[in-house]
């Protein structure tokens, strides 16, 4: 499950996931642009 973060003004999302694999937890970066979405993802405290 992802869990929201932060809104920032212009509509861009950043939410978490729970703890994963008793270690990381998966960040997801989320941006509305015309015709769908900008989006990344990372693991902390992984860079993958």
């Amino acid at each position: 499950m992802m869990y929201p973060f932060l809104q920032l003004n212009d509509n861009t999302e950043i939410v978490h996931s729970d703890l994963l694999d008793g270690e990381r937890v998966k960040v997801y970066i989320e941006k509305p642009v015309a015709g769908g979405f900008k989006s990344a993802a990372c693991f902390l405290p992984e860079y993958q």
